[in-house]
């Protein structure tokens, strides 16, 4: 019997048991699960760092929106798992997200390539299993609705980065673009030109700083 070992990356703990319980489960026709759950989103990517000197996950269990229920702060699981492709290149990842519209899954194959990606809104105990199971042999899992934009190819050709993200998290916390440009390697025409095609991958009329932060948070770009 081989261990897998599997780091779930999950804000809700009724979601965390449910992975639990099914991995569990599972344990027995070939596999033994050893499980790892994460509670600190604060210390993660160190921790993620220490683990990869000593043991490489199998497999992570990924949500992308995560929130602190006591801090309330907010995590992007997608930073986590561009640090675990580049940490754990062979581990295999499964995003299983409440986000599943054209834009974000764009940036989440683009900077994560995952190998299954699952929404929240089909996730039953059989896609779950199933899903393990082919990422676990060497296979994709996409979910119907995923797949569906891949195929058909509606994903936007231009992507968000890491200074995109940051902007918009400032024009969220009403920064203004003189105090962004303070804190960023951008000055302001730049910010303003990153407005622009940030409107654009929205689909936006306009580039307003309310347009852009309402389409952000609609995505799941912020919080």
């Amino acid at each position: 019997m081989k261990t897998r070992h599997t780091l779930i990356i999950e804000d809700i703990p009724l979601l965390r048991d449910f992975y639990q319980d099914t991995l569990r489960a599972m344990s027995g026709t070939g596999d033994l699960f050893s499980i790892t759950v994460v509670h600190s989103f604060k210390t993660l990517v160190n921790d993620l760092k220490i683990a990869a000197q000593t043991q490489a996950y199998d497999m992570v269990v990924l949500d992308i929106r995560l929130v602190d229920h006591i801090t309330k702060e907010h995590y992007d699981g997608e930073t986590f798992g561009i640090h675990i492709r580049q940490l754990m290149p062979k581990t295999k990842i499964l995003v299983i997200t409440e986000y599943d519209d054209s834009y974000r899954c764009h940036t989440i194959f683009q900077n994560l390539n995952p190998d299954g990606f699952m929404a929240k809104s089909s996730l039953t105990v059989g896609e779950f299993k199933k899903a393990v199971g082919l990422l676990l042999n060497g296979q994709n899992y996409y979910c119907p609705t995923v797949s569906k934009y891949v195929k058909r190819n509606m994903i936007p050709s231009r992507t968000i980065d890491d200074l995109d993200r940051s902007i918009l998290h400032f024009l969220s916390n009403h920064f203004t673009l003189k105090e962004i440009s303070k804190q960023m390697p951008l000055s302001i025409s730049g910010i303003e030109k990153r407005k622009r095609n940030l409107a654009q991958f929205f689909d936006l009329e306009d580039n307003t700083t309310a347009s852009l932060v309402q389409a952000a948070k609609k995505h799941g770009f912020i919080g």
